[in-house]
């Protein structure tokens, strides 16, 4: 009795193109800094509480933000201090991170082009 391994993703062999990848510019990233839902992400208050470099991971719900200090742990609400003044902006009112493409020096610009090359 021969027995033969079949892989799940055997379908997918003729795809050449499996990722589907977008490409960023500076004009995607929006500036959020006059967004001040919370005053703190922390999930403690105290010295020995802990802090923001602690979590592990960060879940955004409808009923609120959920944290995770380890990855085996069970999500925790998040305890949220919020900003007396909040406003809903839409997305489109936000700006620009940057205003225009961030300039390289022409010593990184030749470093990438000698890496282009090596690959």
């Amino acid at each position: 009795m021969c027995l033969r391994r079949t892989s799940p993703f055997a379908d997918q062999h003729e795809n050449t193109s499996p990722y589907d990848v977008t490409y960023l510019n500076y004009s995607f990233f929006q500036s959020f800094d006059k967004v001040g839902f919370f005053k703190s992400i922390r999930p403690g208050r105290g010295k020995r509480d802990p802090k923001v470099t602690d979590i592990r991971a960060l879940r955004y719900t409808p009923s609120g933000v959920l944290f995770k200090l380890r990855f085996i742990e069970e999500w925790t609400v998040l305890p949220q201090r919020k900003s007396p003044v909040v406003a809903a902006l839409p997305f489109d009112s936000l700006r620009n991170q940057h205003p225009t493409r961030k300039k390289i020096t022409k010593r990184k610009f030749d470093d990438l082009q000698y890496l282009r090359h090596i690959t």
